[in-house]
């Protein structure tokens, strides 16, 4: 049986004591290590966080840069279109202008020339038409 006596409070104040002592050196300091690896984790996690949203804003923005640069290259691809169909209208109108200042060129040349082979033959008309009427009729006229 559990007797009572002054040693009780001895062993209630050792306890005390110990639970103190025990406290102080091994307890507190284990709380603490705790404490100060669950503030590492939460800035860990913040920093993970943050460098996410950065990484998705960084993914957004390059995103956005490709589209623009997408954009601006089919509109400059269409300048560029419009400027070569320009160039080339150009080009076929001088070649055409061109083309019809030959053509009347030697459109004129041949008018020249078809001219002067009729007044040609206007003037061996006479000479002609009196061979063949000499052939013909077999004397001469």
């Amino acid at each position: 049986m559990v007797n009572i006596d002054y040693t009780i409070f001895i062993q209630v104040i050792n306890l005390l004591v110990l639970v103190w002592l025990l406290n102080l050196l091994l307890f507190r300091p284990i709380r603490s290590i705790l404490n100060e690896r669950g503030g590492q984790l939460d800035s860990l996690k913040d920093d993970i966080s943050r460098m996410e949203q950065d990484v998705e804003q960084a993914i957004s923005s390059l995103e956005e840069g490709i589209k623009a640069a997408k954009l601006k290259g089919k509109n400059e691809k269409g300048m560029l279109k419009a400027q070569g169909y320009e160039e080339e209208k150009s080009i076929i109108d001088k070649m055409t202008e061109e083309v019809d200042a030959r053509i009347n060129n030697l459109k004129g040349e041949i008018a020249r020339e078809v001219e002067g082979a009729k007044n040609t033959l206007k003037e061996h008309v006479a000479l002609f038409s009196r061979e063949m009427a000499v052939k013909i009729l077999g004397r001469d006229i």
